[in-house]
Parts: structure tokens; C-alpha cells; sequence
């Protein structure tokens, strides 16, 4: 996907900024586009991910790194040597109050730095919800000084991006595929199903098809009924875990809580997979407790999958196809 041309009409002049696919662009992508195209900036978003695009990001890495920072940086290193001017690296502490997010996402400018990756410029802010919505302002003026617009566009701009976002998650919780607004399209159904399976994961798994090995398109072309966290409302969500003995403050695991304990509640839910990467701290704790929770309520079928740079699509393959038949064996008993 490359550069487009504005809602006005007119084709941005200024100087072009790329924009990773990976990590934060599967949830703020239509935020990101409509604020950038609407100061001048001419927006490039990197080729979804490959096998090749992991193997450069793991060259460009140390082995400790979880799978999505690995994929995060093949699409770094595809944006730099395409010759973007700008390559848009937010720090993000936290997208709502009270909250943070995964420490990766504080870290990742300074591991852009030290990666040797250097042909583009590095623009980097600092985004903290815990300032409520004066901290993503903040962010985002500082992020417009290199296109030199005036304060009044870069208020419409924000203005934009922030309806953007508010319509995307509308139709997301309408049943719009999530990854539609960020050209993930939905594979048709070749097949007829009456399951229905929740896949709990971060966007930035669920709508990777090179990350995840095309798992989500495989269920859909089974003609599995597919609900993710981001096609529940935000009040459910926060409802969900609203009980819980204690606070869960990170955002990421506590969307995945959330969902997943709304879902089992309100029924209708024939089993769950939960994709998580290897070497993630939160999915490590929220894949015990989503377990725990699976065996209490109903004894719901659940199954985690747990991805690596090293995943193969056929062994995927097979455990889900085993789940899926036993799930429909024990509707027949």
C-alpha cells in the first residue's frame, strides 16, 4: 500500500512517512493515515508480511525478541530501503487511563536506533492516555513539525483522525472485519459451519496472515463463525473483568480478559483458541488465567497456539483441525 490521495482531492506534497505494518498499525492505522494525509504528508505503509519479512526482521534482532518486534522490524528495514523521508516510530505508554501498554512499544525507538537501519528519519513521540486525550494531542502536534502546517490544520487533522478511529471501531463492533480498514480482506467461505470460535489474541497476531500462518482465513474458509475481542464493545469488555481480584493494568491482556470472559458469559461460544507469541510476559500470565477460566465455565474447549519465528503452517494446521472435530464430536454426544 502506498501513498493515497486525501478526502480533498488534492495529493499530498509533503514529505513521505512510512509506516510499519506490524505492532500498533492494527489498531490505530486509520488514526495514523487520516492525520498524516491531512497535515501534507504523503503516507506509506510497507507490503503485509512475508516469510521473508520475519527472516529480516530475526537478522535485525536479538534471539530474546517476541516474534511480532521481529516482524516489526522486516517492515522497518522494507520502509528504509524504499526511501521513505520519515519512518514514524511512536513511543506509547499507555492508551487509556490508568493502564499501560507492553514495554516493547516504550522500547521500540531506541531499538530502531541501535538496529543500523539509518537512511530515513526516525520520528518518534511519546503517546500517554494516562494525560487523557491532552497526552495524544501533544503526541501528534509534535509529530506534524516536520510538514511545518499551521496549528488550525493540525487541529482538523486531529479532529479527522480521532472520527476516523471512532468510525472504525464503530464497524468493528457492528461486525465489520477488524482488518478491513486496515486492507485485511475476508477470505469467502468455502465451506458451511455451525461453530462458532472465539480467537483471542492482539491485533497485531490476529491480523497478521504472515504472522499468524493464515490461521484466522483458515477457520473462515471452514465456515467457522470467527469473533475477536475487537468486535465486542468496549463497556463489555471492561464489564468483563470488572470482578476480577485484582485491577489487570495492562491494556493489551486486559482486552484479551475481557473478551474472553464476556464471551463464555454470555454462551454461545463452541471453543476458544488463543494465539499468543513466544516469549510474551503478559500473554504468559493471561494464557493461565484464560485456562483456568476455560476448565471453571463450562468446561469450554480451549485451545492456545503459541507462534515463533519457527512456526509451520501444516502443524498448525493439524492441531486446529483435531480441535475443530473434536468440538463438533462432543455436540453429537
Amino acid at each position: 500500500m502506498s501513498g493515497t490521495t486525501r478526502r480533498t482531492g488534492v495529493a499530498p506534497k509533503g514529505p513521505s512517512i512510512g509506516i510499519p505494518r506490524a505492532l500498533s498499525f492494527y489498531d490505530y492505522y486509520p488514526l495514523y493515515r487520516e492525520f498524516f494525509q491531512g497535515i501534507g504528508a504523503r503516507v506509506v505503509v510497507s507490503r503485509p508480511t512475508t516469510q521473508a519479512t520475519i527472516e529480516r526482521g530475526v537478522s535485525l534482532t536479538v534471539d530474546d525478541t517476541c516474534l511480532p518486534v521481529k516482524v516489526f522490524f522486516g517492515h522497518v528495514a522494507e520502509l528504509v530501503e524504499s526511501g521513505v523521508e520519515y519512518l514514524f516510530v511512536p513511543r506509547i505508554v499507555s492508551v487509556e487511563p490508568r493502564t499501560y501498554i507492553c514495554p516493547k512499544f516504550l522500547g521500540l525507538p531506541e531499538m530502531v536506533r541501535s538496529s543500523g537501519l539509518r537512511k530515513s528519519r526516525l520520528l518518534t513521540v511519546t503517546v500517554n492516555m494516562n494525560k487523557g486525550w491532552r497526552g495524544l494531542w501533544e503526541a501528534l502536534r509534535e509529530a506534524a513539525r516536520p510538514w511545518g502546517a499551521p496549528d488550525w490544520r493540525v487541529a482538523m487533522a486531529f479532529k479527522r483522525a480521532l472520527g476516523s478511529q471512532r468510525d472504525h471501531r464503530a464497524a468493528c463492533e457492528g461486525g465489520e472485519w477488524p482488518g478491513r480498514a486496515m486492507g485485511c480482506s475476508v477470505p469467502p467461505r468455502r465451506e458451511t459451519s455451525s461453530l462458532r470460535v472465539a480467537v483471542l489474541g492482539h491485533p497485531y497476531i490476529l491480523y497478521d496472515r504472515g504472522l499468524n500462518l493464515g490461521l484466522v482465513d483458515y477457520l473462515l474458509q471452514r465456515g467457522v463463525d470467527v469473533i475477536t475481542p475487537e468486535h465486542l464493545e468496549e463497556l463489555a469488555l471492561e464489564a468483563a473483568v470488572a470482578d476480577l481480584p485484582k485491577r489487570l493494568f495492562w491494556s493489551p491482556a486486559k482486552r484479551v480478559m475481557g473478551a474472553f470472559r464476556h464471551l463464555l458469559a454470555a454462551g454461545g461460544v463452541d471453543g476458544v483458541v488463543h494465539l499468543v507469541a513466544f516469549g510474551c510476559g503478559s500473554d504468559a500470565l493471561i494464557g493461565e488465567l484464560v485456562e483456568r477460566e476455560a476448565k471453571r465455565i463450562n468446561r469450554t474447549p480451549h485451545m492456545m497456539l503459541t507462534l515463533d519465528e519457527h512456526s509451520a503452517q501444516a502443524g498448525m494446521i493439524t492441531r486446529v483441525e483435531a480441535f475443530l472435530d473434536m468440538i463438533e464430536r462432543g455436540r453429537r454426544l
